[in-house]
């Protein structure tokens, strides 16, 4: 062993001693030959680093012109610049919605003649950054293009490594630049100028000073000027002579370590070629009487281990007899080590209640000389039932056969009750999870798993009742919800009383259930049974003492009358639903080929509209409207229509509905509003002006910000843009968001009118705060009026309502020559209806106004 050691590390050493004397000479030469090297790797050196620290400035300053040019985008800056807005407390509310890092100043706002309109102080109170003057002149330059889209000052100043820049960017609206806004920056670069570093100091130049420190320097200075990107001034980097120096070194160190790295192959080669044929024989005959220990050693370690250990351990011959067996074993069975010795496991340990099974399963396992794990119930000696963990496993002699075997098993009866429990609470939770808590039927999602089941080729046709429950809010809001849950516990017994084996009845909303019938039950089984449910709900149902009457709506579907497929059961079955509640409610409604053909209609005419708002087929239809006093045209009011290019022009009660149930009414309402500021552009081209637009749009279209900057709307100087709202905008709970644009809007000229006023939601208090400037009343309250004097009263009202809240009135629908007379007479402002004009084409409205003069004097002679 000593002579294997000793002869081992000669070998190393000698090694390690060439390879360190070959790393010196090649060094040194490297070393006299790279020296003009080393000194332009020095110079690039210092280059990276001064490049590196300008590129940290630029970054600091990025995020800074990034904020500022965000600020420069908002709308409401672009309002104080241009003037349409009054600063005064509206720049810093404003600010306080930006994420402004720390450092910023001062803010201020220029307008495009280089006058500032508003400024903000950030932070504490501290002296100005930048004169006045300067700032003045820097926002004048954004203002005429000179400066680009953005201009940086530097100033030294400050605290050490501090440094102030003056930071200015054009305010544009669709390309002209209508002001500027400027930030004054303290910016605390102490971690790059100002200080000594590793390398030397650094310092910010304006262009002035660095061309004058390139004049004084010394032809052989070191000093790098890196010009800082994207604006007009320098990071300056003067190292001392310690510095290259010690580049120098790091440089040469890195020389030696890259020559030891390309010689450490062919010395390792050498190393490993030498080791295998002098040193590894000599190891090889002292390894083999190492190995004998070893094994020597183990095999003790192994007995003291398996004496030891708290898993139960025995081994039994071929025949399956007990040889040897631990002490654990004995602690957990309670028979001593000497009785077990010669006698079979399974006789002594195995039992009753012991699964004949698994026995057999061990049994065969042993016979075919293969190992085998099982889970099994013992009996200790005091007849106690445990159980086990067990592992059976065969030994093997040198020539590979069988002939022993060793099983090692553990106490698991703790771990199995609790896995037993942990299994009983699992199936507890999957039943809540599948069922309603308050009926105790499935759920939705229950009956989802079973519909999804159904989508199965081969499965049998299914037949599926909807159900919803009638008046069942009226008995919540009257009675309370002690109530309700009551009727829907009784509704829930009624179905699971009813339904036969194999249906499934399930509550899949709050007073919404279904029932899933048995494969085989056909169409006129669900009817039988619908019909039987609503007889036994609609029974009168008391709750301490009081009455709770509630009906049913039945919707029946079935996949046997082939016109659906068992995965569209429950669509299908919500048609007719709804067709069972338009009936009256209380009744029952059957899927028909019918309904099914009015659904597919629905669906066809959804892809067109989709198809229709690409192809851009919505346009706008106008219908006149006049001056109730004089008979002048007021202006006019856009509806939409939608030329089909197979079905014609369609009106809104076509294909509204559909359009609302896949959300693009936004999409079509811009169509509009684009081809009807073209319309009335295109009229005034031809000699007519119309005095005033109105569109009709929901609430939170009013909500969009770019509504009022929508292309085109500027360049109508002569006519008035409204926008009409339903009056149910009254009575709804309104945000404070919405009343910033309603006042932006109104503040940018835009009208505000208020469409079927009277018709149900009608709200003084709403109208009072939304304060629109023209209300339309209802035409069903106009219809009336030639006949009702109680319409005229309402009519009357309505106007003098108009008259105290300074608000115009509109009346639509008028038929007639005495509806006209009547309202005028009552002060009504505006007039339209069928009595004048009726919706028509841009063309068609070029045509009329064309002829309008002849019913002005129609007007004037009456």
């Amino acid at each position: 062993m000593t002579l294997r050691l000793e002869l081992g590390r000669r070998f190393l050493a000698l090694t390690l001693v060439g390879y360190i004397l070959a790393v010196g000479a090649a060094v040194l030469a490297v070393h006299f030959a790279s020296q003009p090297i080393l000194r332009g790797m020095q110079h690039k050196a210092l280059v990276d680093h001064a490049r590196s620290n300008a590129r940290d400035v630029e970054l600091r300053l990025a995020q800074t012109a990034r904020t500022l040019e965000s600020i420069a985008r908002s709308p409401e800056i672009l309002a104080i610049a241009t003037g349409e807005a009054n600063p005064p407390g509206r720049l810093g509310t404003l600010l306080s919605s930006f994420e402004i890092e720390a450092g910023v100043r001062r803010i201020a706002v220029f307008d495009r003649e280089g006058a500032m309109r508003a400024a903000q102080n950030l932070g504490p109170p501290t002296p100005q950054l930048f004169f006045p003057v300067e700032v003045t002149v820097e926002a004048t330059a954004a203002i005429s293009g000179t400066a680009g889209d953005l201009s940086y000052v530097y100033r030294p100043g400050g605290p050490a490594g501090h440094a102030r820049f003056l930071i200015t960017a054009p305010i544009r609206r669709q390309g002209t630049v209508k002001g500027a806004l400027v930030f004054e920056k303290d910016v605390d670069l102490s971690e790059i100028i100002d200080r000594q570093t590793s390398i030397g100091s650094q310092r910010l130049a304006t262009r002035f000073q660095a061309q004058m420190a390139h004049l004084w320097q010394p032809e052989d200075a070191a000093t790098t000027m890196t010009p800082i990107p994207r604006t007009d001034f320098f990071l300056v980097l003067e190292p001392d002579q310690a510095t290259l120096r010690a580049i120098g070194r790091e440089i040469v160190s890195k020389v030696m370590i890259a020559v030891g790295l390309v010689l450490i192959v062919p010395f390792g080669l050498m190393c490993a070629a030498g080791y295998h044929a002098i040193v590894a024989p000599h190891k090889a005959l002292a390894a083999s009487r190492e190995e004998l220990r070893r094994n020597q050693a183990e095999l003790h370690e192994l007995a003291q281990i398996a004496r030891r250990s708290n898993h139960a351990i025995l081994v039994t011959d071929i025949e399956g007899c007990i040889i040897w067996a631990n002490p654990a074993f004995a602690e957990v069975t309670g028979y001593s080590v000497e009785q077990v010795i010669g006698k079979r496991p399974g006789d002594m340990l195995q039992g009753p209640d012991t699964d004949p099974e698994e026995r057999a399963r061990i049994s065969a396992a042993i016979r075919n000389r293969e190992p085998v794990h099982s889970e099994i119930l013992n009996y200790r000696e005091n007849g106690e039932p445990y159980w086990i963990a067990l592992a059976i496993s065969p030994l093997l002699d040198d020539a590979g056969d069988v002939y022993r075997f060793v099983a090692i098993s553990s106490d698991i009866t703790a771990s199995r009750a609790q896995r037993d429990a942990i299994l009983t609470a699992k199936r507890e939770i999957e039943f809540q999870a599948l069922h309603d808590p308050l009926t105790g039927l499935p759920n939705r999602r229950r009956l989802d798993v079973e519909l999804e089941a159904l989508s199965g080729t081969e499965t049998a046709a299914r037949t599926l009742i909807r159900i919803d429950l009638d008046h069942f809010k009226y008995v919540n809001d009257t009675l309370g919800h002690a109530a309700g849950d009551f009727v829907l516990i009784e509704v829930s017994r009624i179905l699971t009383r009813l339904t036969g084996p194999g249906d499934l009845a399930a509550r899949v909303g709050g007073d919404e259930f279904v029932i899933l019938l048995a494969p085989g039950r056909s169409r006129s089984d669900a009817e039988a049974l619908a019909k039987l449910c609503l007889r036994e709900i609609r029974h009168d149902m008391v709750f301490e003492g009081r009455i709770c009457r509630v009906g049913a709506s039945f919707g029946i579907a079935s996949a046997a009358d082939g016109i659906v497929g068992n995965t569209d059961l429950l669509l299908a079955a919500d048609a007719a639903l709804y067709m069972a509640k338009d009936q009256g409610r209380n009744t029952v409604a059957t899927y028909s080929e019918r309904m099914h053909k009015e659904v597919i209609e629905k669906r066809v005419l959804a892809a067109e509209i989709e198809a229709a708002i690409d192809r851009e087929e919505f346009e706008p239809f106008f219908q006149p409207q006049f001056d109730a006093q004089t008979g002048a045209l007021a202006g006019v009011e856009t509806l939409v229509r939608w030329r089909h290019p197979t079905r014609g022009i369609m009106t809104p009660d076509a294909f509204l509905p559909v359009a609302t149930q896949l959300s693009v009414v936004d999409a079509i309402d811009r169509i509009v509003l684009n081809k009807g500021l073209a319309a009335v552009r295109n009229l005034g081209a031809v000699g007519h002006t119309v005095p005033k637009i109105s569109f009709n749009v929901v609430a939170s279209r009013l909500e969009d910000p770019e509504l009022p900057f929508h292309a085109g709307i500027d360049e109508l100087e002569h006519t008035i843009i409204a926008f009409e709202v339903l009056e149910s905008v009254l009575v709804e709970e309104q945000s404070n968001l919405f009343k910033f644009y309603i006042d932006m809007l109104k503040e940018r000229g835009f009208h505000l009118e208020v469409d079927d006023f009277g018709s149900g939601h009608a709200s003084i208090i709403g109208l009072m705060h939304l304060a629109p400037n023209t209300m339309k009343i209802d035409q069903r309250l106009i219809f009336p009026l030639t006949r009702s004097a109680s319409a005229k009263q309402m009519v009357g009202a309505i106007i003098e309502i108009g008259k105290a809240l300074d608000i115009k009135i509109t009346a639509e629908g008028v038929e007639t020559a005495a509806h006209a007379e009547i309202l005028a007479a009552m002060g009504c402002d505006t007039l339209q209806g069928y009595y004048f004009a009726k919706p028509m084409s841009e063309r068609d409205l070029a045509a009329f106004l064309d002829q309008e003069w002849e019913w002005e004097m129609a007007v004037t002679a009456s």
